[in-house]
């Protein structure tokens, strides 16, 4: 929140200078509206509530956003994506071969993806740093994927701020949100392996790319091509705001994209600080929303405490 600022006439625009800031923070878009009524003094709040829902209407998924999003019925496939069973004592088979099994229901399906369908392209999008660097740490002591096959995004703030954990740091890289061609400046890898202003054409070589929600929203601003992106898979999706989850299901591809939120919505809620946000409803994450209608009711479904969801 900036408050007491003045804003001064530039041509036909009204220009506001912000003293301190990192580089392209925050990076105004398409959707992030502001109004003013002429009076003076008085405060501006950058917010990414305007933005995700603006962006998610108007998406390639608006045709099928309430069928797909918001299901009235079940219409199962006449053949599965993977024919991945059961066996006796519980051990995950496919083709005859039996999986380890990982302790975190999000890395197993991860795994799973990328082994079997080899030309996926995943979005992992978590609420909380925390819990990227969980999974990202997890795929990385499995020891089934290689370095190039995953990325961990980060901001410029948790460089700064030293916080990321050292063994994550040759897995870890910022962003560079200017179009291929637009900028001289190439990636830049420090002596821990971090890579820096990475932009698409490197991104988009990795299977699996692991950040909070908000981040990923970086995405959105750097044009990868329709279809880029085939599974978003939301880590403790009972934490995201709705917005911070649309922000990145927003994203998979319209034709061939699945969408899977694990996380218990008897546990930890999402956290909302603004006022008129929670009063219109953004304090309810998507998982319980989406809980509370049918089909996935509970009386529609078993289901239990910890839930995952794929909204094909």
């Amino acid at each position: 929140m900036i408050v007491n600022v003045r804003i001064l006439r530039e041509g036909d625009y009204l220009a506001l200078t912000i003293e301190n800031l990192s580089e392209r923070r925050p990076s105004l878009v398409l959707g992030d509206v502001q109004k003013y009524n002429g009076r003076l003094p008085f405060g501006i709040l950058f917010s990414r509530f305007g933005f995700a829902n603006n962006i998610a209407p108007s998406s390639e998924l608006s045709d099928i956003w309430a069928k797909s999003f918001f299901p009235s019925n079940i219409q199962l496939r006449s053949k599965p994506q993977l024919d991945v069973q059961l066996n006796k004592d519980y051990d995950i088979v496919f083709k005859n071969t039996k999986f380890q099994w990982q302790t975190i229901t999000l890395v197993e399906t991860i795994l799973q993806l990328v082994k079997h369908l080899p030309n996926s392209r995943l979005l992992v999008g978590t609420p909380s740093n925390s819990s990227a660097d969980l999974i990202t740490t997890r795929l990385l002591d499995s020891g089934d994927l290689c370095p190039g096959d995953f990325i961990r995004l980060v901001s410029q703030n948790q460089i700064e701020k030293e916080l990321i954990p050292e063994h994550l740091l040759p897995y870890c890289a910022t962003i560079d949100i200017s179009a291929d061609g637009t900028s001289n400046d190439d990636m830049i890898i420090t002596e821990s392996g971090l890579k820096l202003k990475c932009q698409m054409k490197y991104l988009g070589r990795h299977r699996v790319t692991i950040s909070t929600c908000s981040t990923l929203g970086n995405f959105l601003q750097m044009d990868f091509a329709k279809g880029h992106f085939t599974h978003a898979l939301i880590d403790e999706s009972g934490q995201c705001t709705e917005p911070e989850i649309m922000i990145t299901i927003t994203q998979v591809s319209r034709y061939r994209g699945q969408v899977i939120l694990a996380g218990d919505p008897n546990q930890l809620q999402a956290v909302v600080t603004n006022r008129y946000a929670a009063e219109n409803g953004y304090d309810l994450s998507f998982l319980e929303r989406i809980l509370a209608r049918s089909p996935y009711l509970r009386t529609s479904l078993d289901i239990r405490s910890h839930v995952v969801l794929i909204l094909a």
